[in-house]
């Protein structure tokens, strides 16, 4: 699962239901602007990592000293191996928040997790993109 921001939201009760009748662990890719201001439910995930019924990715794009700004597709693509395996054995990709640049630089980092992980072709990486739109394991919720 992939919410920056508020496209958190809809994950949150997801997840919730995933661990109560124990479907196992979750991954979920979350970003927003700054660790210390808008980390929506940063109790309940930890909580849930240290229960291991959630693998969590941050990205915090305000975080850096450098002035750098680092989003979820940034960790998408340093957890590629993970992401890959998971892709591997049947996971599904869900999408959610502001439409603007995410949703397309989020299919771009999972198309090069395909290329770097998974020693894809361009082509052969962007086929693998549609047949996760085709087989519905790629699944956008996008907003403006």
């Amino acid at each position: 699962m992939i919410g920056p921001g508020t496209g958190i939201a809809p994950f949150r009760s997801f997840i919730e239901e995933r661990a109560v009748n124990k479907k196992g662990a979750s991954t979920l890719f979350f970003g927003c602007r700054s660790s210390s201001n808008d980390f929506y439910f940063e109790t309940q995930w930890k909580d849930m990592v240290a229960r291991q019924l959630l693998t969590l990715h941050t990205a915090f794009s305000r975080d850096n000293q450098d002035g750098s700004k680092y989003y979820v597709q940034h960790a998408i693509r340093d957890a590629g191996s993970e992401v890959w395996r998971l892709l591997q054995s049947g996971a599904v990709v869900c999408v959610a928040g502001n439409s603007k640049n995410m949703p397309d630089s989020v299919r771009e980092a999972i198309k090069e997790v395909g290329k770097v992980h998974g020693g894809l072709s361009d082509s052969a990486a962007n086929d693998f993109l549609l047949m996760l739109d085709k087989e519905k394991r790629y699944q956008a919720e996008t907003w403006s």
